[in-house]
This record gives structure tokens, sequence and C-alpha cells, in this order.
């Protein structure tokens, strides 16, 4: 291997799996936590432990994607700026795709009822809005939206990754803004 080359790919490899892993395991908590959620305080309370763990999983994800960047720049040092935020949208990549895949498993087979549910909600509040034309398109989108959120949380995931790697790189290494450090 070429002294100048570094592995992104295969350094981007557990992080991506970690940074999913910690997604999915999320949604399922939420998942199980909606179940409890019944009516009056206990949905309150129940709204708030999601709110909380949302904002834990976000808080979590930042914690180790920056963690993972210096991890990568600490074992590279001829790792720049530049390849320290390649190696982020590589685990960006990775996690938004293992997420994406599971949550497409998890819509189609794990609780299919997730989009008959909020279809059937829309179709309720909006049918005094639409005429039958668009009530009929409106119902022909259901068997497609298992796709359409594959793809919809596939480049959500893979943007927000991809900022973030960003907004961490342009620190890591620490001195590469140092015109003085050869």
């Amino acid at each position: 291997m070429e002294e100048n080359k570094i592995p992104l790919w295969s350094e981007a490899g557990v992080p991506g799996i970690i940074l999913g892993t910690v997604s999915i395991v999320y949604l399922l908590v939420n998942s199980f936590t909606a179940k409890l959620a019944g009516t009056g305080f206990t949905a309150i309370l129940i709204g708030t432990l999601n709110f909380l763990l949302w904002a834990g999983k976000l808080m979590l994800c930042l914690w180790l994607l920056r963690f993972f960047l210096l991890r990568f720049s600490s074992r590279n040092p001829a790792a720049d700026n530049r390849k320290v935020f390649h190696f982020g949208i590589a685990c960006a990549v990775l996690s938004a795709l293992l997420y994406s895949v599971f949550y497409l498993a998890y819509v189609l087979y794990i609780n299919p009822e997730v989009i008959n549910a909020s279809f059937d909600l829309a179709m309720q509040q909006y049918s005094s809005m639409l005429d039958a034309a668009s009530l009929e398109a409106m119902e022909n989108m259901r068997s497609d939206m298992p796709v359409a959120t594959f793809f919809t949380t596939l480049i959500w995931c893979f943007l927000f990754g991809t900022v973030a790697s960003y907004i961490f790189s342009r620190h890591i290494p620490a001195d590469a803004d140092d015109p003085f450090k050869d």
C-alpha cells in the first residue's frame, strides 16, 4: 500500500455499523414505548421520555462521530482535514444504509401497520378537503411508501452525517490550520 493512501472505507465499516445500530436501537425502544402510551398523564410521560431518548440518541451519535473522526486522525498521521471529512462521509453512508435497510424491513415485515395507520389518519383528515381523484391518488401511493421512506431516510441520514462530519473535520487534526506546524 502506498504511504499516501488511507483505507477510508475499511476503517469506516465498524463506526458506520455502530452509528447505525444506535439509531436502530432508538427506533426499537421508541416503537416499544409508543405501544405503552395511553391517554392523559401517561401519554405526556411517554412523550417526554421519547423526546429525551431522541435527544440522547442525537447527542450520542454526534459524540460517537466526533470520537471516530478523532481516532481516525490519530491512527493516520498523514490524514488532513479533507481525508477526515471523507472518512466522515464514508461513516455517514454506511450508517445511513444500515439504518435505512433496517427501517425498510421494519415497515415491511416487523410493523407494517405504521404506514397503514399513517395513511388512514391522513385519509381521515384530508377526505373533506380533497376530491375523489386526489383521494384515489393518495390511496395508490400506499404501496410505494416503504420504498419512498427507504430513500428519504437514506438521504436524510447521509446529509445529516455529512454536515456533521464537515463541521467536526474542520478542526481535526487540531494543528491543520497552523501555518507554522512545519
